[in-house]
């Protein structure tokens, strides 16, 4: 679902006075949909690591856990990993353009 398509979904919600809790599980719903369809294209098999800042949200983790059936394992401080591979990979491309 696009942004904007979101947006306008949610702004109709707010209009018909649908509780804002409803609104917002209803939104994390959506995304967890998503991410679902996504990780199935690649066949997880038995355990699947959330990372990002939206592995923060423990509603988001126990509703794509549910949605694929496996445990979710977020590691601490999740919103850093993909920082942290991007550093080493740019060491690593350093190291090697140096050799």
């Amino acid at each position: 679902m696009c942004a904007v398509f979101a947006e306008s979904e949610v702004i109709s919600l707010i209009a018909k006075k649908e509780k804002p809790e409803n609104i917002g599980y209803g939104v994390i719903d959506s995304i967890a949909e998503r991410l679902v369809a996504m990780a199935k294209s690649i066949q997880p098999e038995e355990r699947v690591v959330f990372t990002g800042g939206g592995a923060l949200n423990s509603l988001l983790v126990d509703l794509v856990g549910k949605k694929l059936g496996f445990n979710i394992f977020v590691p601490e401080y999740p919103q850093f990993i993909g920082a942290l591979g991007a550093a080493i990979t740019g060491l690593e491309y350093s190291i090697a353009k140096t050799l």
